[in-house]
């Protein structure tokens, strides 16, 4: 291949059903239109690779020493995931893949898992297999994502059916070992699909939401480690299943503000939500501007879901910013984002 191939993947968003997807229960994510970008570029490098991206920048033989770079990657956040996924290359072109992404690592939007699937499916333009063409992959048929990682159907499709449950299964396989044993793989398939997901232990449905103009999502900056707290937090069953009977009733209901105060209250005697999150939803709520918040993730508040009152849209903004924060997706048309594709 003598041209430059670039694959771009969505940000996501996990909106309920967070710790209950881990246990078979539901959950359900949307994709949001911002971007992760894996690009390559022909060149010579040592014979092999130059991996750049996020302060790190080297350059490899061949698909073996991307083995023997975990340590090093390790130190550089998210490019770890990506030396993981270039180590299974069934084959590759000398040259340049770097990554960026439209959002910062502590944003909550799904960094790990962006960088798996885009680093595999360059690998497998990289292979030489048949690409797809440019645009949405899943426009004509919003649900065959679903269809496919559960292999009831085939797609005549260059990205075939096939491929794409080999990426989704060997991507859930690094999030695993990397993140966490218990990652559901629900983020990794939203941002391949697109649009929006959900997951009930291995059935999927793909749902079509409409998402109200008071929605906003903001980014505190505060990172969380799902890892971390995977490891500090264990709720008993019965608290999993009414997070998944909260979902499970939103699906039902389209009720916003019922399903995330439901979701609010539940995490509200957890460890998963940090003072500075408790103290925004009592002043945002006293003083008139917020309806209701729940953080999205495996908690720590780094993306926090929330319904304002449109009307003091500008006074919750302006909270937002006093406190050093940014404002993410807040539009209708910001979710449900094209999935995986070629740029």
């Amino acid at each position: 291949m003598s041209r430059p191939v670039e694959i771009r993947v969505p940000g996501k968003v996990i909106l309920f059903g967070e710790w209950g997807v881990t246990r078979g229960f539901a959950g359900l994510a949307t994709a949001v239109a911002k971007d992760f970008h894996a690009s390559w570029t022909p060149g010579t490098y040592a014979g092999g690779l130059r991996l750049s991206g996020g302060g790190f920048d080297a350059s490899f033989p061949n698909p073996s020493a991307f083995a023997d770079a975990a340590t090093r990657a390790e130190e550089a956040g998210f490019l770890r995931f990506a030396v993981a996924a270039l180590a299974r290359a069934r084959g590759w072109q000398p040259g340049r893949v770097f990554l960026r992404m439209d959002w910062r690592a502590s944003d909550g939007l799904g960094s790990s898992s962006a960088t798996v699937a885009a680093t595999l499916g360059l690998t497998h333009v990289l292979a030489e297999t048949p690409a797809a063409p440019a645009g949405d992959l899943f426009a004509s048929d919003p649900d065959r994502f679903v269809k496919e990682v559960t292999g009831r159907r085939g797609d005549p499709g260059s990205f075939d059916a096939p491929t794409l449950r080999r990426l989704w299964l060997e991507g859930r396989e690094i999030l695993r070992r990397l993140d966490s044993p218990r990652a559901s793989g629900l983020d990794l398939a939203t941002q391949l699909a697109g649009g929006s997901l959900v997951l009930r232990g291995e059935h999927w449905e793909a749902p079509s939401l409409s998402f109200p103009s008071e929605l906003a999502i903001v980014h505190t900056g505060q990172k969380a480690s799902t890892r971390d707290w995977l490891a500090r937090f264990e709720p008993d069953n019965a608290w999993f299943e009414a997070l998944g009977r909260s979902t499970e009733d939103f699906l039902g209901h389209r009720d916003w503000e019922r399903a995330i105060r439901e979701h609010a209250e539940l995490f509200a005697a957890t460890p998963l939500v940090p003072d500075f999150v408790k103290e925004f939803t009592e002043a945002g709520q006293s003083a008139g501007w917020l309806r209701a918040l729940k953080t999205t993730g495996a908690g720590g508040g780094d993306a926090l879901l929330c319904l304002v009152h449109e009307a003091r849209r500008a006074d919750f903004e302006s909270a937002v910013r006093t406190r050093g924060w940014e404002l993410g997706p807040a539009k209708p048309e910001a979710f449900q984002a094209k999935g995986l594709e070629l740029a």
